[in-house]
């Protein structure tokens, strides 16, 4: 309730829908602080730990959906792999389907040395003087028991990203012709070339 001075009065109760001057509680106000978080998505139940680590085959390149996870903001973010392998590159699409989930395409050169590195990945709220910046963290399962969820998981704080051996085939999407509306659909022709 608001009186006529202005200031604020609670009225708290319990969960009992009990309460009164006699009551004793303890209030923590905390004062709003924005924040981000970056992780991997859960690909397959069965197999939790899947696609977590990243292996970029030389003379190739793999993308990666990154979810965005924002709190008490709605501006768009950018995200910041640090700290790669020898010739180990990414991009970003300009337009992402949604703001909570981001494509990162990694790409390995052709002489690219077989290498590995646990990255930084970093989020960054854009446009902004002073952006709200966050770390990546993804929940590992250690143990998981089948229609129990986890049972033992750790956090972690750094992403591992190889270089791998070269494939034998590469597969690309010709780009239509013409744009697409909003809600429609298209063919699109995938292409598998074999060495």
């Amino acid at each position: 309730q608001i009186p006529e001075d202005g200031h604020y009065r609670l009225m708290i109760r319990d969960h009992l829908e009990a309460g009164g001057e006699d009551y004793v509680y303890r209030a923590e106000i905390l004062p709003v602080r924005p924040s981000l978080e970056v992780r991997l998505p859960r690909i397959n139940d069965d197999n939790p730990q899947a696609r977590h680590t990243i292996n970029v085959p030389r003379g190739n390149r793999i993308a990666i959906p990154f979810l965005v996870n924002r709190v008490d903001f709605s501006v768009a973010v950018d995200i910041e792999p640090q700290y790669l392998p020898a010739s180990v590159s990414f991009s970003i699409p300009e337009y992402p389907i949604t703001p909570e989930r981001i494509p990162v395409i990694f790409e390995a050169a052709e002489d690219a040395p077989l290498d590995g590195a646990l990255i930084n990945v970093r989020g960054v709220q854009r446009g902004e003087e002073n952006p709200v910046t966050g770390g990546y963290r993804q929940q590992i399962d250690l143990v998981w028991i089948r229609n129990k969820g986890t049972y033992v998981s750790v956090d972690v704080h750094r992403m591992a990203v190889a270089v791998a051996e070269r494939e034998r085939f590469s597969v690309r999407a010709e780009a239509p012709a013409l744009p697409l509306v909003h809600g429609g659909s298209a063919d699109v022709r995938i292409i598998a070339s074999r060495d």
